[in-house]
């Protein structure tokens, strides 16, 4: 209408730090997914976000991101999150690998509020959810960064996730509980 292009509009909303300027060009209508984790699905989500995802914060007025990485064999996790999230933002797909990135400041905050926080290498990376929701969390960790191996020779079978210690730590001592 005023002859200005959208990345024209950002680039000053940035630079004068102006927070909820929203510079989606995709619609998100499930916003409060994780506001509140009240079934299985949200709770293996936050598992599967704690051992593959990411959130990060490209600074002052830019939102923040969620964004998760996986193999394109695992595509159909991205496509039901997608549909959770109410969503048209496209599954990005490049090597063998998939991607999507939801910009989002209450997804960041919401997430963030369960204990999951940026820079999660050597941080906390295992939710906190009411203890009915704990096996679907452990479920979408383990589908992050479990393992399943059988050895023929032994007659042996292995699962095991890998993770920080601290992290385990506590899936451990949930689990003995």
């Amino acid at each position: 209408k005023i002859g200005v292009s959208k990345s024209a509009v950002g680039g000053v909303a940035h630079r004068y730090n102006l927070k909820s300027i929203k510079r989606r060009t995709y619609n998100l209508l499930n916003e409060n997914y994780f506001h509140v984790i009240d079934s299985q699905d949200k709770a293996y989500f936050l598992g599967f976000v704690g051992a593959d995802g990411c959130l990060y914060n490209r600074g002052r007025g830019w939102q923040g991101v969620l964004s998760i990485i996986i193999q394109k064999e695992d595509i159909k996790i991205l496509e039901i999150l997608k549909s959770k999230l109410l969503t048209d933002k496209p599954i990005n797909s490049y090597n063998k690998y998939v991607s999507l990135q939801i910009s989002s400041d209450i997804i960041f905050d919401d997430i963030g509020d369960k204990g999951l926080l940026p820079r999660k290498t050597y941080g906390n990376t295992i939710a906190t959810v009411p203890t009915i929701f704990m096996p679907a969390l452990i479920r979408g960790y383990f589908d992050g960064d479990g393992n399943i191996s059988f050895h023929k020779n032994i007659l042996e079978t292995r699962v095991s996730i890998t993770g920080y210690e601290r992290n385990m730590l506590k899936l451990q001592q949930y689990l003995e509980s």
